[in-house]
């Protein structure tokens, strides 16, 4: 067998052998894509509302320093953001 026969028309194995998978590798590469901004955006947007509720909390521990609402206000609506 003389060098490079086998990877001729004529061996066993041909280089584009695998060639009709390679239409496989751009669908896999555009899922791919599209499941990770897909995460992305679901997971930003829990995000922020977390965010948002440790900004509430905030700005109420800020009204009580400043003396505009009562402890016992500031425990309820603090439970009520929670929630």
């Amino acid at each position: 067998m003389a060098i490079g026969q086998g990877w001729s028309s004529g061996g066993y194995f041909h280089p584009w052998f695998f060639g009709f998978l390679f239409w496989l590798l751009p669908v896999f590469l555009f899922g791919t894509v599209v499941f990770l901004v897909a995460r992305w955006l679901a997971g930003t947007g829990g995000r922020q509302g977390h965010q948002t509720g440790h900004g509430a909390v905030r700005i109420l521990a800020e009204r009580y320093a400043r003396g505009e609402i009562t402890k016992e206000q500031f425990e309820q609506m603090k439970k009520d953001i929670q929630r």
